[in-house]
Order: structure tokens, then sequence, then C-alpha cells
């Protein structure tokens, strides 16, 4: 069995882009230095922890920068955890646990006014939001956000000699638009589409959670009440339901209690007759 030791630690580089207008979450420089002190210096020999915050814009630009200076260096892996995402603590540790060449923790954004799961399948013309998420620990996937992504340095050279050859450029994240000018395919899922085109899977492990600060409010929690409502409604509903289930039951039965007095009445009176 190898031992553990700071010469055989892999080296994995925190790359943390700063999209415009963006701030740092201080509980992510928080979760930062929580890392960096505990694989650096109260247990090396496992993981060698390095950061790089990249900033500029617009952010596909900042992303495709962050990711050539980790080419640039000697490290092994690239966890990308964009500027507002908060990882949870034992976040690096169960990535790679998995021992995948791509694999995510669980993100959240926003659209039309509700958080959702950034973890997806195509269908035809689009991208759908993969549903009862949780019931699979590691969900393979077609797109995912970089908002907390682990990636080996194989993956990147692989894309980076394809996107060479196809378009002489080194293009990783690249938004792209329909004919009225409009995002068709964000540039986090230009990434999945890159990766899978030389041969590589997506995959979210579902129970890593990070929490996505959005105007400083946490959409794990919206997404958490909000689930927490669904459960109460459901709940309300199914109450609801059996209630009147037991009242059209009590109803039935003093009908035909009824029915039956009516029936003997009759008798009786066609008996006097």
């Amino acid at each position: 069995m190898e031992m553990e030791t700071e010469s055989n630690a892999k080296k994995i580089l925190i790359s943390i882009p700063i999209a415009p207008y963006i701030r740092i979450e201080q509980e992510l420089v928080t979760w930062l230095i929580k890392n960096i002190v505990h694989y650096n210096f109260q247990h090396p020999g496992r993981y060698k922890i390095s950061y790089d915050f990249v900033e500029g814009k617009p952010i596909s630009s900042v992303r495709n920068h962050a990711i050539n200076r980790f080419m640039a260096s000697e490290h092994d892996f690239v966890l990308t955890v964009d500027s507002d995402i908060v990882p949870p603590e034992n976040c690096i540790d169960e990535l790679m646990k998995w021992n995948l060449p791509i694999v995510g923790a669980l993100c959240f954004s926003f659209q039309y006014g509700h958080p959702f799961p950034v973890i997806l399948n195509k269908t035809d013309g689009g991208y759908s939001v993969i549903k009862n998420i949780g019931k699979i620990r590691l969900q393979e996937c077609k797109a995912t956000g970089a908002s907390c992504l682990l990636i080996k340095r194989e993956v990147i050279v692989k894309m980076k000699e394809q996107l060479l050859k196809e378009t002489k450029k080194t293009m990783f994240y690249e938004s792209k638009f329909n004919e009225q000018g409009e995002i068709s395919c964000g540039q986090d899922f230009v990434f999945c589409d890159n990766a899978e085109k030389v041969g590589y899977k997506i995959y979210v492990d579902t129970g890593l959670h990070c929490d996505h600060k959005v105007d400083r409010v946490s959409l794990k929690r919206v997404n958490d009440l909000l689930v927490e409502q669904s459960k109460s409604n459901e709940s309300a509903i199914n109450k609801l339901q059996s209630t009147i289930g037991e009242l059209n039951k009590s109803l039935s039965e003093e009908r035909a209690k009824n029915n039956g007095k009516s029936r003997d009445t009759r008798k009786q009176e066609f008996t006097k007759v």
C-alpha cells in the first residue's frame, strides 16, 4: 500500500472565476482557508491545495483564462468554484473519492422565479432538469454548471487537442446563439458537450449540495423551503382528500340507512292497506 507523502500528494487547483459585478462570498473564503489549512498543514500528504482568483469579463472569457492558467501549472485537477458559491465542507474529499475525470457537486440556479438543480439531460431542442434527484447518489447527466466542478487534467488536454483540430482555437467555454441572437446553449453546457465529444461522461454527486448566493439570498435555502412547502401542501391535500372520503362514506351510509327506513315504512303502509 502506497503511503501518503507530500511528494505523491495529488495537486488540486481551486480556480475561482469572478464574474463581472459578482462579489466573493466571505463564506467561500472561509471554506477555502479551512481546506488549505486541513490538507496542506494539518493532514499533509493526501492533497496539495492551491487557489487562483481570476477576474475579467465576460464570464466565458474569465473561465477560459482560468483553464489556461490551470494548464500552465503542474496541478493534476482543477476544481472550478464560482465566487458566489459556498461548497459543503467535505466537498473535495467526497468528489475525489469517486475517482472520475469529471464530477460536480449539486448547485442551484434561478429561472422563471424558481430555483432549480443544475443537472440536466438533453431533450428535443434543448435541456430538461432531471427529476427525483437524490435517489441516485452519483447521477450521470448531459449537462451541469461550472459552479463547482472537479476536472482531471487529461480532460482538458484531450479537449484542447480536439478544439484546435476543429476550430483552430481553444474556447473551452463559449455560448452558442440562435438566428435571433439569443443564447441557445450556455457556455458551461458547451463545456460538457466538448467533454462528451472527446469521450468523457458528466457526473454529479447529488448528495453534495452547494449554496448559491444570489443578491445575498441562498438559493439552496429557497429550494429547501419550496420542497418543504410542497410536502406541506401535499400533506394538506391528502388530509383534505381523506376527510372528503370519510364524509362521502358517512353520507353514503346515512343514505343507505335512510333508504332502508323508507322501504320499511312503505312495507308497513302496504300491509295496512
